[in-house]
């Protein structure tokens, strides 16, 4: 009778998988010979099925029956705990697969089921410590490597996932699930061309696999490779037709082709097709932002924190709206999700141990005769503009003040009062001993400083007299103004394209007559200075560092820039700074004004819509012809 039982369900397994009803593995215990009396076999094989075939309450009942029969039938109990798992039942779940362990500790699949249900639970460590106790009694276990590889790079441990995934391909080389894990991997270092790599094998191993393409299409975008990656996004849609997921990288790719519009109906799309999507939402936002509808934005950001509170982008672009907006306090609170949001900034060398290091980090508190460290952590420009702060320290309480910094800001820092030390922020560098510590843009949210609190009344960058002379000598006497321009920023910032120019775009201005243009541009794009149209003074290659900068700018009458760390060295320094802004906005600039709290010598041209910057290029050449007379300092 048994034995007629068995081949019953043995017959319905097999019709039933020859029939294609049954279109995912069966748990991967379950795989393994079966083990036990004949009608435990029965019984557990019959709730396998059921669970695949979505009647996961009959397989517990069913597995149940074979545990009953045989207590001992280890393969059946990790099972039991797998659909508890999909059942959501986890205390039921946890207790099976330990008991599973209790009878069979050296099972390494038992000890991956626990994984997945510790993870489930939050308990990421203990989860990480299964599935390695999985892999190191079954290196060759592909799926829980794979998951262990998973949970190492949701934790931020990119290098052990990578470790992870790519044991798991040297195994299964045809795994399109693997080379999409390996690709996140990648994209979450902004390794774009690699992610592209292993998505292209993912899709090599698997055409239809929609996520590869779609991934694909963002890897691509990110290197400016428009034409394919939309070709790749519009792929994955012909596969997963109103996929919000595809749409969301399209909408990207379109907005990298200055398609706003086309952008923001493919987010709206997604919307529509799912309302709870946080990142559609977080992408309509920035949409808005550029498109100059701050509220709009704002509105966008706060529906996908309701969503999903976790999103530590949707915080973070909250917060730079509510900067841009001018609430200080909300927004300087909420931008301290960068640590999160951008968690590989932070990936390596001293910024990953500060950034690590929650328990000793300032919030604010009394600082109490505590030594304090406070470390650079983005653009030069922003350490610029957060040096102010510097000398406000030790009267806030601090019995002494390290500053840590790129070796381009070490002279200038050096200058500025109430800093008891400059260190480099070298990735090997040793720091000396301190009691807290702040990243840089921390300090206004520290130091308590709203709109009408920001320190900004007299220039604090002074350069010495002797390093203004050595560049006084190589700058040739002008018949009129000298001008110092720049005109692109690091192309590493997400929306460098927004903001940079071509000298070619500025021709308007080298036909202003009594001006003596002085370049001010650094990095690549200093090779762009073939195309300014008409005498240009070039002795850039003296700068060592900002303090040179500085010196340089020292000699001129006028400052006009996209925004870069120039714009922040001359309003620093207190000299009239002109300022190129990019539709959209970044926060330290507000909106509509064209005078910044942060600079009282700057001035700000806003640019009117996206990518179009002649409206702001003529403008500027007609306030050049008028400053000798009106603003010359």
């Amino acid at each position: 009778m048994v034995a007629g039982f068995l081949g019953r369900v043995a017959r319905r397994i097999l019709e039933s998988r020859s029939a294609g009803a049954v279109d995912v593995a069966a748990p991967a215990a379950a795989n393994a010979l079966p083990t036990g009396p004949a009608e435990a076999i029965a019984f557990h094989q019959s709730g396998v099925l059921s669970h695949q075939q979505g009647d996961s309450e009959a397989a517990v009942a069913l597995i149940g029956r074979a545990l009953d029969v045989d207590p001992g039938y280890v393969l059946a109990r990790n099972n039991l705990g797998l659909v508890y798992l999909s059942l959501g039942r986890l205390d039921a779940a946890e207790t099976e697969l330990r008991r599973a362990i209790e009878t069979d500790p050296r099972m390494d699949s038992a000890h991956a089921s626990l994984g997945l249900v510790l993870r489930e639970r939050g308990n990421l460590e203990a989860a990480k410590e299964a599935l390695a106790r999985a892999v190191n009694l079954n290196p060759r276990n592909v799926e829980a490597r794979n998951n262990l590889g998973s949970l190492c790079r949701d934790t931020g441990a990119l290098d052990a996932a990578e470790s992870h995934y790519r044991e798991a391909l040297a195994m299964r080389p045809d795994s399109a699930i693997l080379w999409q894990n390996l690709g996140s991997v990648q994209i979450a270092r902004s390794d774009w061309n690699g992610a592209a790599s292993s998505y292209r094998a993912a899709i090599e191993a698997d055409s239809a696999a929609a996520g590869a393409w779609s991934s694909l299409g963002y890897a691509l975008g990110q290197v400016g490779e428009l034409v394919d990656a939309e070709a790749a996004c519009r792929r994955a849609l012909a596969l997963r037709p109103d996929w919000p997921d595809a749409l969301v990288n399209l909408s990207a790719v379109l907005k990298r082709q200055h398609d706003l519009e086309a952008a923001e109906e493919q987010c709206r799309r997604a919307i529509a097709i799912d309302p709870s999507h946080a990142p559609a939402h977080v992408s309509l936002g920035l949409i808005r932002q550029e498109r100059d509808d701050a509220r709009g934005a704002e509105a966008c950001y706060r529906r996908a924190i309701e969503l999903d509170p976790r999103l530590p982008s949707a915080r973070y672009d909250l917060g730079a709206v509510q900067l841009l907006l001018g609430n200080y306090a909300e927004g300087f609170a909420l931008v301290e999700s960068r640590f999160d949001a951008f968690a590989q900034t932070y990936a390596s060398g001293v910024r990953a141990s500060l950034a690590a290091d929650t328990g000793r980090r300032w919030n604010g508190e009394p600082l109490a005769g505590r030594r304090l460290l406070v470390w650079s952590e983005q653009g030069l420009g922003d350490s610029v503009m957060m040096l102010r702060f510097l000398p406000m320290l030790r009267p806030a309480g601090a019995a002494h003040v390290t500053f840590s910094c790129e070796p381009e800001l070490r002279r200038i820092a050096q200058s500025i009062a109430g800093i008891d030390a400059v260190v480099d922020a070298d990735r090997h560098a040793v720091l000396p001993e301190f009691d807290v510590h702040c990243p840089m843009m921390s300090l206004p949210f520290c130091l308590r400083i709203g709109c009408d609190s920001v320190p900004s009344a007299n220039p604090y960058i002074v350069v010495p007299a002797d390093a203004t002379s050595q560049f006084a000598a190589r700058l040739p006497h002008p018949e009129g103004i000298r001008v110092g321009v720049a005109w692109a920023g690091s192309p590493t910032l997400r929306d460098d394209a927004q903001r940079s120019v071509r000298p070619l775009d500025l021709a308007a201005w080298s036909r202003v007559s009594g001006v003596q243009w002085v370049s001010l541009q650094k990095g690549a794009a200093a090779a762009q200075i073939v195309q300014w149209e008409g005498p240009i003074v070039d002795v850039m290659e003296g700068c060592r560092d900002l303090l040179d900068t500085a010196a340089l700018i020292a000699n001129l009458d006028l400052v006009v820039s996209v925004d870069t760390a120039v714009v922040h060295l001359a309003g620093a320094m207190g000299k009239p700074v002109w300022l190129l802004n990019r539709a959209g906005s970044e926060w330290r600039w507000g909106l509509g004004a064209d005078r910044s709290p942060w600079y009282p010598s700057l001035r700000i041209f806003r640019q009117r819509q996206s990518f179009d910057w002649r409206p702001v290029v003529d403008e500027i050449a007609g306030e050049l012809n008028r400053f000798p007379s009106k603003d010359r300092t």
